[in-house]
Order: C-alpha cells, then structure tokens, then sequence
C-alpha cells in the first residue's frame, strides 16, 4: 500500500502540472526510449519533455487502480 500511496500521489503531481512529475519520482540515472523519440532519453531531457507535454496537451480524466 505505500508503493500505491506514491504511485497515486505521482499521477495528482502529473495532473496538476507543478513541476514534481517526473522530477520527484525518477532516479537520477533513468532512461527511457519511447515509441515516439529517436533515441534514448534521460532524466533531464525527459523533464524538458514533460514540461512541453504539460504546455501542449490537457488532461481531461485519469483513473488508477492496482
């Protein structure tokens, strides 16, 4: 139940656009590729990334469950 408790409280941060997502939720040496992304993305530039997504797009509902 803790794990879900930060899990929720990572998708309120997200929704809410206050800038903890992804920054307080990631490890320092996190990488992902995505479908959509030419190559490797890391920690910094997945923040950048998110920020622009938070500018350009709305979310309209969410729902979690475990």
């Amino acid at each position: 139940m803790e794990v879900w408790e930060i899990v929720q409280k990572s998708w309120v941060d997200d929704v809410a656009e206050n800038g903890s997502w992804p920054k307080d939720y990631v490890h320092n040496n996190y990488v992902s590729w995505g479908t959509s992304s030419g190559g490797p993305s890391y920690k910094d530039s997945s923040i950048k990334w998110s920020r622009y997504d938070d500018e350009s797009s709305d979310t309209l509902i969410y729902e979690n469950s475990p």
